[in-house]
């Protein structure tokens, strides 16, 4: 039994030793996902320092010759390639031929952005040999200065520089050849439009004014840069009506606020675009077209009684809310008794049927209505009669022109009983 527990426990101690070098050489294969172009592994990142470190603090192995004072020599200086460009998996690579009769100990590559250094790559020959070959691979393994890599310099153009140093410590230093292009694939992130005059931040929807001066401000958005140089490049702004009249264009330049407020004066209602396109370095570009309306227009209203105008006291009374808007359509409504107590009411959302109870006593009353559209324009107040009888008597209603006639009638209780016309009313 013991030794059978033994040999479990030597198995269980194997595979988890395995698994462990297993998924440590995993890692540090790790292959970077070139599409998203993101350095996502940090510990691999730091892994490359810790090389980069190591080489740079090699020591010196052999001795100059006495008297040695010459620089050395480069024989040969070749770039091959101009673009790092992460995506495509292409990247410069550069050869030297160096001579120098005390032998090479050290040769680095000094990056630089903009006339500032940031950061360098080195190698240790280490050799006392007259005659040395060395080559560089200018890849995302380097590792700049603030942990950086060249995917932070994205778009930009670096140039670099190459000091060599013989066994003596003599120190020569040469330019590159050509600036070295680090391709941007990345495009500027979604812009949002936010509009100024409304309650509530609202963006990418349709969205209705009524205002005689349209006022509204635009955010500007960046490309997720790293540097300040990396931003948006260019903003072009164009307000076109819906037949594609331009109306509006305008640029914003990058190192402008980051935002603009632009007044402008549309006169005539109607459904207008606006497009907000941002350029990059590279020209990569997005566009959002955002649509939005000009209704100054007041809506009209009127109350149907779905079942007549004549109700028994406190009988509940359907009502259909008919509206008519010019663009941006009815979205709320008020109701009331009276004027006074529409006013002070609040708004509710619109449907198609409302309930509204009668009076109690017997009666001609009034039923008072107000809508409001998508702009934000109020209707004229509007009402409808209605009548309370316990008999329930017969009402018509006929309407010319401004003139009102009601007349209320008997129900005829027998089959050929005649009506009898009980009241007439003219308003």
């Amino acid at each position: 039994m013991k030794k059978k527990i033994l040999v479990v426990s030597l198995l269980i101690t194997f595979l988890a030793t395995s698994y462990y070098f297993i998924n440590k050489i995993g890692k540090k294969n790790n292959v970077k996902n070139k599409n998203e172009m993101v350095v996502e592994n940090k510990k691999e990142k730091q892994e490359n320092f810790e090389m980069q470190q190591e080489i740079r603090n090699e020591k010196k192995k052999y001795q100059g010759k006495i008297g040695d004072k010459e620089l050395a020599e480069i024989i040969e200086l070749n770039q091959i390639g101009e673009i790092i460009d992460y995506k495509e998996n292409k990247f410069p690579k550069l050869q030297l031929k160096i001579k120098d009769i005390s032998g090479i100990y050290r040769v680095r590559i000094l990056f630089f952005y903009n006339k500032k250094n940031i950061g360098y790559y080195q190698k240790n020959p280490n050799t006392n040999q007259e005659n040395v070959k060395v080559s560089f691979d200018i890849d995302e393994n380097i590792i700049l200065d603030d942990f950086k890599t060249f995917l932070d310099y994205e778009g930009a153009k670096i140039k670099y520089k190459i000091s060599i140093w013989d066994n003596n410590m003599n120190q020569k230093s040469v330019n590159g050849k050509k600036e070295i292009e680090i391709i941007d694939r990345t495009k500027p992130e979604e812009v949002k439009v936010y509009w100024k005059y409304y309650f509530a931040e609202k963006y990418d929807e349709i969205i209705y004014s009524k205002e005689e001066k349209n006022e509204f401000t635009i955010y500007k958005t960046g490309d997720l840069p790293k540097l300040v140089e990396n931003k948006i490049k260019k903003y072009q702004i164009r307000i076109e009506s819906e037949n594609g009249e331009l109306l509006f264009r305008a640029g914003i330049q990058p190192f402008e606020e980051q935002k603009k407020d632009i007044s402008l004066d549309i006169p005539n209602d109607g459904n207008y675009k606006l497009f907000l396109r941002g350029y990059d370095l590279r020209e990569n570009f997005i566009e959002k077209e955002i649509k939005f309306g000009i209704d100054r227009t007041k809506p009209i209203g009127k109350l149907y009684l779905v079942n007549g105008i004549t109700y028994n006291p406190n009988e509940n009374i359907k009502i259909e809310i008919l509206s008519k808007d010019n663009l941006s359509g009815v979205f709320r409504y008020r109701i009331a008794e009276t004027k006074e107590k529409l006013l002070a009411s609040q708004w509710k959302d619109i449907e198609n049927f409302t309930n509204f109870k009668a009076k109690a006593d017997e009666g001609i009353f009034d039923i008072f209505c107000q809508i409001q559209d998508n702009a934000f324009n109020n209707s004229e107040i509007f009402q409808t009669p209605y009548y309370v009888n316990k008999n329930k008597n017969l009402m018509i209603k006929s309407q010319s022109g401004d003139r009102e006639r009601i007349l209320e009638l008997k129900k005829p209780t027998k089959r050929n009983e005649k009506i009898k016309i009980l009241k007439v009313e003219e308003k």
